[in-house]
């Protein structure tokens, strides 16, 4: 039987992920670790922690969350609290050389840091939104779930644990909220019940009429605020059509979490799904679990032989080595077509589970060929394993690596993956850099990650080439002066000039020109 410890993110940011898993291992005799990735407000106290004894986390992502993985209008936010650190890449590089396996925990549904104007927000029978409760029938809320799932995925796990993939019922985890009524079960179940009209449109496809059921509902519920008692059954309350709506409910809960599975298991990672029905009723009444009240399964759609059925595909298979090696014979075949050469090389970096990660970093260490070690340096800037991203930072302090490898390394950490630290350092290596194809990959690469150290540093650099493939430069006039913006640059009122070759938004490059940079510093 295999056992996993759940971390929260304040124990690896307090204590390292080296002494959390070596702790789990060494004493604990666990050969397992379960990071919360994705993880709502909290405040724990911990009596050993060597950082705090209390300790307030904001609410969001604790790893390198890659923007171009979410296109829709939902995208997770990386929360404050985790200061620029990927504590699920930390805690996946302590555990490889012990041998403990690592799953990452996401709480999904559960969004502290959204208002009532995100998309895809709950909305109950008055039409009154629950900020911070998305809803599983939502287009934008499926799209948010498996592309998270996806990001997640692309981490070493070895599987990812889904919190709140599922409905919440009114009472569930606002901050300081408050009911100064003693309102039944039925009523509370009620006021939280979903009616947006992703879930109208899901239900209209079973024949309920769901205006005259919301209407049903907010008679009912008006009734017990003018203090009627509460009714014996959700039959009594809103007539028999309420219990096609629940099932319309659970079968978009379990076709969501079907669709998650699937998702993870392309990239060989085992999604399993957290029943909070247990944990909620006991909270609610502060006994045990009743599986006869029916509402606690309801409120949250939770159908656990629906869902077991739903994820019932095994992982991927693991990627055998002859197929690694197979990819690698043909990306060393000189005698090859370079264009299926470089195919096998981006190939390595494609398979499930990260399995061409180790060969990709040999490939591109290796000096026998300075065409094959650039195209593996292409390959892992192409890929967010936080082995690659390692490998790419030590590459760019070595010393014998070819010009053009060099350049592609450095490039390469200002890209979708970056973080304030690789900007950090590219600024630190600069000096070292000998050739105009290095420095202005380090100049592009922190000018692309922004930020208020890499405004001030810029200045007086040559050859800074605003265009890129993933940073769109915006040109406006201000008082006769061009002012030239990067989306990651934020404003304030005090501003930096330096030479800037700058293509103006509409123009063909050879329209470049020299220009003073103004760009307010953060």
């Amino acid at each position: 039987m295999h056992s996993s410890v759940y971390c929260l993110p304040a124990d690896l940011l307090g204590e390292g992920a080296d002494r959390v898993v070596g702790t789990v291992r060494d004493r604990a005799g666990v050969s397992g670790v379960t990071v919360a990735a994705c993880y709502h407000a909290s405040r724990d106290i911990y009596p050993h922690n060597p950082a705090y004894r209390v300790a307030s986390l904001a609410p969001g992502a604790f790893y390198a969350v890659d923007p171009s993985a979410c296109p829709g209008p939902l995208r997770p936010a990386v929360s404050p609290s985790a200061a620029g650190r990927d504590i699920l890449a930390e805690a996946c590089r302590a555990a490889a050389p012990l041998g403990v396996q690592v799953s990452a925990w996401a709480v999904l549904l559960h969004r502290d840091d959204l208002d009532d104007r995100a998309a895809g927000i709950q909305e109950n029978c008055f039409g009154d939104r629950f900020p911070g409760r998305l809803c599983p029938a939502s287009p934008a809320v499926r799209d948010y779930v498996l592309a998270v799932t996806r990001d997640l995925c692309r981490y070493p796990i070895a599987a990812l644990r889904a919190e709140a993939l599922h409905y919440q019922g009114a009472a569930h985890g606002h901050h300081h909220e408050r009911c100064l009524e003693d309102f039944g079960e039925i009523t509370r179940f009620l006021l939280g019940l979903c009616f947006c009209r992703w879930c109208a449109g899901q239900a209209a496809g079973h024949d309920i009429d769901v205006p005259a059921l919301a209407a049903r509902c907010r008679d009912y519920l008006g009734g017990v605020f003018d203090s009627a008692p509460d009714a014996p059954s959700l039959t009594e309350a809103c007539g028999p059509d309420i219990h096609p709506y629940l099932a319309a409910r659970t079968a978009t809960v379990t076709a969501l979490a079907g669709a998650a599975a699937e998702a993870a298991r392309q990239a060989g990672v085992r999604l399993t799904l957290l029943d909070e029905t247990i944990p909620m009723q006991a909270y609610a009444t502060g006994h045990g679990f009743d599986p006869d009240r029916e509402l606690v399964r309801a409120e949250l759609a939770v159908d656990p032989r629906a869902l077991s059925q739903a994820g019932r595909a095994e992982p991927t298979r693991p990627v055998p080595p002859r197929a690694v090696e197979a990819l690698l014979a043909v990306a060393r075949d000189e005698g090859d077509n370079i264009e299926v050469r470089r195919q096998a090389v981006r190939a390595l970096a494609g398979l499930p589970h990260g399995a061409g990660i180790p060969t990709l970093t040999d490939v591109a260490r290796q000096t026998q060929s300075a065409w094959l070690a650039k195209e593996g340096m292409s390959a892992l800037a192409s890929s967010g394993d936080p082995r690659a991203r390692d490998f790419l930072r030590a590459a760019v302090r070595r010393d014998d690596l070819g010009d053009e490898a060099l350049a592609v390394a450095v490039r390469a950490l200002g890209q979708q993956y970056a973080t304030p630290q690789d900007a950090a350092l590219i600024r630190q290596v600069y000096p070292k850099l000998h050739t105009d194809r290095t420095r202005e990959a380090a100049l592009q690469a922190v000018a692309e990650v922004g930020g208020a150290d890499n405004v001030r540093w810029l200045p007086g650099r040559p050859l800074l080439a605003c265009r890129s493939e993933h940073t769109q430069v915006a040109t406006v006039e201000r008082d006769h002066e061009v002012v030239a913006m990067g989306t990651n640059v934020r404003q304030t009122s005090r501003k930096v000039r330096w030479p800037f070759r700058c293509q103006r938004v509409g123009e063909s490059p050879s329209r470049q020109s020299e220009i003073g940079r103004e760009a307010d510093c953060v």
